[in-house]
């Protein structure tokens, strides 16, 4: 979705996972000061994940995993409140 940042900024780029239905933003931060690493940071606004939520992982697994557990999982039904 966006990987223009500026290279003073440790965002690298940021997606929307499930777009549409759950429309959450993944952002990927490299050589954050906090974590001096590469994370994941997450956010939907609060409506399907806690604000503010963090993975640092290598792993897509991971990622999917936590994805599921908080019902974003590409079932429109399960996301919707229709």
């Amino acid at each position: 979705m966006f990987d223009k940042y500026s290279e003073s900024d440790t965002r690298s780029w940021t997606i929307i996972i499930d777009p549409g239905v759950s429309s959450v933003m993944c952002t990927c931060y490299v050589n954050h000061e906090e974590w001096e690493d590469t994370y994941f940071e997450f956010s939907d606004g609060g409506q399907f994940i806690p604000n503010s939520f963090k993975v640092r992982t290598d792993s897509i697994e991971v990622i999917v995993s936590y994805l599921v557990r908080y019902g974003i999982n590409n079932k429109r039904s399960v996301n919707t409140t229709q």
